[in-house]
C-alpha cells in the first residue's frame, strides 16, 4: 500500500506532514511502493488525481482514510465507481458531497494522534500561539506581528515534532491554519480560529469542526503587508495593477510597516475573545471511532508489526 499526501515542492508543511509522521507509526509495517492500493489520509485530498497530483491509474484501490473533499482544490471523483474504499471522512460536508452515509463523517483522521502524544492540555502559565496559514508565512510578516502582539509564532513549516511541542507549551492557540485548530483540539489545547486569507480555505473548517458539533466562529484577521493584499485581490484586475504599483512604489516600506502595526493591534484585540474547544465526549467518541476504523483497515488490508 502507497501512502501519499499533499507535498509542496518549495517547503513543509506540519497539517501535510503529519501523513509521514504519524501513520507509520500507527500502522507499522503497513507501507510500501506498491501502487496498487493508495492511501490517502490527512488533508482535502480527495479528488480525480492523486494527491501528488499524479493520475490514478483505472486498476488502483483508494483507501480514503477521514480525507476532505474542497471543489477548489481538486476535481469530485466518483467514489462509487468501484475503486474507492471509504472508511470514514472529515465531516459532513463532504460526505453530503459523495452521497455518504453521514455516519461515515467522523472527522479529520489527524485526530488520531491522540494515540501518540501527550493530550493532557495547556500549558496555564505559557504564551498565546498564533500559527498562521503557510501562504500567509510565505506573503506576510506575521514574525513581527507577533512580536508587536506580544505571542508566539508557530511557523507552520516547521517538522511536525517542533509544531506539536509549540503548541503544548501554549496556554491557548490563534490559528488560520486549521490543522492548527485540528491538532490544538486533539491535544486539549483551546483555539481561537481566524479565517484564512483566502477564501478557498473556509469551508473545509466547517467540514471538521461539523463532526465534532463544534460551532464554528471564524474571526477577521487583515493582511499584514502589501503582498498578501495583492493575493486577496489577485482576480480584480484593476485593483490588482494598482496595488501592485503600490508594492513596487518608494512608500512601500511605510505602508507594510503600517499593515503590519495595524494587523498586531487586531491580534491582540481578537486574544481577548473566548476560545474554542470540542467536548471531552466528542473528541473521545470520534477517537475510539477512528480506532476501530484503524483495526479494520488492518483487518482487511494487513497487519500490524506485534507490539
Amino acid at each position: 500500500m502507497k501512502l501519499t499526501y499533499f507535498r509542496d515542492p518549495r517547503h513543509a508543511n506540519f497539517g501535510d506532514d503529519l501523513n509521514a509522521w504519524m501513520w507509520p507509526k500507527l500502522l507499522k509495517n503497513f507501507f510500501d511502493d506498491n501502487e496498487d492500493i493508495i492511501f490517502v489520509g490527512i488533508g482535502s485530498i480527495i479528488g480525480k488525481k492523486r494527491p501528488d497530483h499524479l493520475e490514478y491509474k483505472p486498476h488502483q484501490k483508494k483507501i480514503v482514510f477521514g480525507s476532505g473533499f474542497v471543489a477548489g482544490y481538486h476535481e469530485r471523483p466518483d467514489l462509487h465507481d468501484g475503486t474507492w474504499d471509504v472508511f470514514f471522512v472529515r465531516g459532513p460536508r463532504t460526505a453530503s458531497t459523495f452521497g455518504l452515509d453521514k455516519q461515515l463523517a467522523l472527522g479529520d483522521s489527524a485526530i488520531l494522534l491522540r494515540a501518540l502524544v501527550d493530550c493532557s492540555g495547556p500549558n496555564p502559565n505559557g504564551p498565546i500561539g498564533y500559527v498562521p496559514h503557510w501562504e500567509s508565512m510565505e506573503r506576510g510578516n506575521w514574525e513581527q506581528v507577533c512580536k508587536l502582539a506580544g505571542m508566539k509564532l508557530i511557523d507552520p513549516r516547521g517538522t511536525v515534532e517542533e509544531v506539536l511541542d509549540q503548541i503544548r507549551q501554549c496556554r491557548f492557540l490563534i490559528t488560520e491554519a486549521m490543522h492548527g485548530a485540528i491538532v490544538g483540539d486533539a491535544l486539549r489545547v483551546p483555539w481561537i480560529a481566524i479565517a484564512p486569507q483566502d477564501s478557498k480555505h473556509r469551508d473545509k473548517w466547517f467540514d471538521w469542526a461539523e463532526a465534532l458539533d463544534i460551532k464554528l466562529q471564524t474571526h477577521y484577521l487583515p493582511p499584514s503587508t502589501i503582498n498578501e493584499v495583492r493575493a486577496k485581490i489577485r482576480h480584480k484586475k484593476l485593483l490588482h495593477l494598482f496595488v501592485y504599483a503600490l508594492y513596487k512604489s518608494p512608500i512601500a516600506a511605510l505602508i507594510n510597516r503600517r499593515l503590519t502595526a495595524k494587523a498586531a493591534q487586531q491580534l491582540k484585540e481578537i486574544s481577548h475573545l473566548p476560545t474554542s474547544l470540542s467536548s471531552d465526549a466528542a473528541i473521545e467518541a470520534a477517537t475510539r471511532a477512528m480506532q476501530e476504523k484503524v483495526d479494520l483497515l488492518i483487518a482487511r488490508y494487513g497487519k500490524r508489526e506485534a507490539a
